[in-house]
């Protein structure tokens, strides 16, 4: 079983399309599939627009967090509660077509422990709308940026910590419990885990869509938090917190 966990959060006036697709994916797909949307704490329609669209549809689990905790807190408890032998995560806007999530799938079926999308690979391919641009272009330096940081926290050469898209071996996903961070900078902390425990990572090279959507992305917190984040996860490292045993 492959298990899909979607962080939602203020989703309601297209979720409706989310969910249709991935439906028609499990359709035409011949694994046993289990779908889990947390929901972050949403102030608008999201929690009853998803109960909703997916009654019909068994495989399918809505689960709520408490109040806004952040979407690396939403990702934990959908691997904390996944059953299936393969956990993915990946965005609610669908930037990463489904058939992307099986090339993340295939990785873990060859023996990776973690396996992740990577826009940087020289075998990945963007479309963008016209309209983004100029957005793409910023997030780019942006990336590249953080990506330094990240290589002088001793993480090694990650092209992309970034991308919405990544997966854990069933046994590798309890490991996450000991992840702290709970805003966007928790897929460092996944790579800082992934490190002290000797996991397989392996880089996924995909095709990904930038459309004409807003942004829920506000850039000055989000780098403030990025900084402050890479401080305790770098701290946690040196202690020795993320290891199985600690040691």
């Amino acid at each position: 079983m492959v298990s899909l966990i979607i962080p939602i959060y203020n989703y309601a006036s297209r979720v409706h399309r989310t969910i249709t697709t991935i439906h028609q994916f499990c359709l035409d797909n011949d694994k046993d599939w289990e779908i889990i949307f947390v929901d972050d704490g949403s102030t608008d329609q999201t929690v009853a627009a998803v109960r909703t669209l997916i009654e019909p549809y068994s495989y399918m689990k809505l689960m709520e967090q408490p109040h806004n905790m952040g979407k690396g807190a939403a990702v934990r408890r959908g691997l904390q509660e996944s059953k299936g032998d393969f956990h993915v995560f990946t965005d609610v806007d669908l930037a990463y077509d489904l058939d992307q999530v099986d090339k993340v799938v295939k990785k873990l079926q060859q023996g990776a422990d973690l396996a992740f999308a990577d826009r940087r690979h020289p075998e990945s391919t963007c479309v963008v709308a016209t309209q983004k641009v100029d957005y793409q272009k910023k997030r780019d330096t942006m990336s590249f940026v953080l990506n330094k940081l990240v290589e002088r926290m001793g993480l090694g050469n990650i092209r992309d910590t970034q991308a919405g898209l990544k997966g854990l071996r069933k046994s590798a996903s309890p490991l996450v419990a000991k992840g702290c961070v709970n805003g966007f900078p928790f897929d460092i902390e996944l790579f800082a885990i992934a490190r002290a425990n000797n996991l397989t990572t392996e880089p996924v090279p995909i095709q990904y869509n930038i459309e004409d959507a807003p942004s829920t992305v506000m850039p000055v917190p989000v780098v403030i938090d990025f900084l402050k984040s890479i401080r305790t996860i770098r701290k946690k490292m040196i202690q020795g917190a993320y290891y199985a045993v600690p040691k």
